[in-house]
């Protein structure tokens, strides 16, 4: 499972980044609706105003974060899954008849859906 999961690193770090970076911008726009509510209770129409602007910045960097974890989270899945079905099929076809009909071709298939499962 190891080897799968480090196989491609350049997306695990790029997924990394992205969803380290969304729950950073989470936490940012948790204390920019404290301080909406700070800003609405005083009544300083200007300051409100600058936090209201703040906050859809901060709302508009989170839903493109969002995005690019989805993305980038599917990508590395699919790939991963690529070679996880790759590697299994190449130790299937390598066996020899004797062996290959040894097993029940359910088996086979229940090597594959239950090992993608897993990695997944």
């Amino acid at each position: 499972m190891k080897k799968y999961l480090f196989r491609l690193k350049g997306l695990l770090f790029l997924n990394l980044l992205f969803a380290i970076l969304f729950s950073i911008i989470q936490i940012f726009f948790a204390f920019i609706l404290g301080k909406i509510v700070d800003v609405s209770v005083s009544g300083n129409g200007f300051g409100f105003k600058r936090i209201i602007y703040i906050g859809i910045g901060v709302m508009t960097a989170e839903a493109i974060l969002s995005y690019l974890v989805r993305i980038f989270r599917g990508i590395f899945i699919k790939e991963s899954m690529y070679c996880l079905k790759g590697d299994i099929f190449d130790n299937i076809m390598s066996k020899d008849m004797a062996s290959f009909n040894a097993q029940n071709s359910a088996d086979y298939i229940s090597t594959i859906n239950n090992d993608t499962n897993l990695i997944e």
